[in-house]
């Protein structure tokens, strides 16, 4: 479970903010899945306490159906519980109701797992609610259950744009207030996922007049791409599957020590040009429909480089990004 995260918004890059974009424009969203995960300090290090989320209806804006877990960490599986007054606080989750409703970890994700039934889903923070937590779970149990992932802390750089000249600060709360969704001071993980999801529901309302008007810089960026031939990536075979069947289902696949694992696999359409964009925190790749050749726009070695491709081929189960440009269209 030692991955780095930041508890606060992270520093998001252009190439996250525009990848996210693009997908937008792209995809179909009539609903969507908003998860939070609620976590306390143990033993342990930074564990999983609470799990919620909610199906929101995107056209009338209407909560069709929610989650809730309170969840038991593996630290406590053969000991009392133990929370200090902060967490209570800050998850609304009580060491008496892990005591009484507590599920395992692994429970909880193979429930939520069911819940989402192959949607879209969101988060404020993917990179420690999806990342530290949930796909590395999803990833080592094989649960493939999703469509794409989006992140309001990613899109809420449009707003750095839109409101560069006052000094707003794009927390949760602060979000709610700005369109109006009252919070009700509860900390519940379902509660919390439902204002995600209504924030987001009104948000990519706003982010079109943001786009467009950044629409000739990434034309000027195009330009820059670095293409790699595909005979110089290796092959998804050399890279070694984990083993260790003890490691608890919550914790970090040991996928890549530089990539971890790709944080979003999109499929873009514009014109005749058809691609697929791999998104890690260090880079971003793609493979090109009419190149057949994968490529970055990033400055990285190609280690790096062949590091991420495998990455990508080996999280999707494919050998070529030919294959898998066909598995997201089916």
């Amino acid at each position: 479970m030692n991955f780095p995260y930041d508890k606060n918004i992270p520093n998001v890059s252009n190439n996250m903010y525009r990848s996210q974009i693009e997908l937008l424009r792209a995809a179909t969203i009539d609903e969507i899945v908003a998860i939070d995960v609620k976590t306390a300090d143990t033993s342990c290090g930074n564990e999983m306490i609470g799990l919620g989320a909610v199906l929101l209806d995107m056209e009338t804006g209407s909560i069709k159906k929610r989650f809730c877990k309170i969840v038991r960490p593996d630290s406590f599986a053969e000991s009392p519980v133990a929370l200090s007054d902060e967490v209570t606080r800050n998850t609304d989750i009580t060491a008496a109701m892990i005591e009484q409703a507590g599920v395992s970890p692994k429970q909880a994700i193979m429930e939520l797992a069911a819940f989402i039934g192959g949607r879209h889903i969101l988060f404020y923070n993917a990179t420690l609610d999806w990342k530290r937590f949930l796909f590395p779970a999803f990833a080592r149990m094989q649960l493939y259950v999703y469509l794409n992932v989006f992140d309001i802390c990613v899109l809420v750089k449009g707003f750095e744009v839109k409101h560069k000249n006052e000094k707003a600060r794009w927390d949760l709360d602060s979000l709610c207030a700005h369109y109006g969704i009252r919070t009700g001071g509860q900390r519940h993980s379902d509660v919390d996922a439902e204002h995600a999801a209504l924030i987001f529901r009104k948000m990519i309302k706003e982010l079109p007049a943001t786009i467009e008007s950044d629409e000739e810089s990434y034309q000027s960026e195009d330009q820059e791409i670095q293409v790699a031939p595909v005979d110089d990536v290796a092959p998804v075979d050399d890279v070694a599957p984990v083993q260790d069947e003890h490691i608890p289902a919550y914790e970090s696949m040991q996928c890549s020590a530089l990539m971890m694992c790709p944080t979003s696999v999109n499929l873009w359409a514009r014109g005749n040009v058809v691609r697929i964009y791999a998104n890690f925190d260090s880079c971003t790749i793609f493979y090109d429909e009419k190149m057949d050749q994968w490529g970055t726009k990033n400055h990285i070695s190609m280690n790096e480089f062949n590091e991420a491709v495998q990455c990508v081929l080996q999280y999707k189960h494919v050998s070529s990004g030919r294959e898998l440009l066909q598995q997201l269209r089916s």
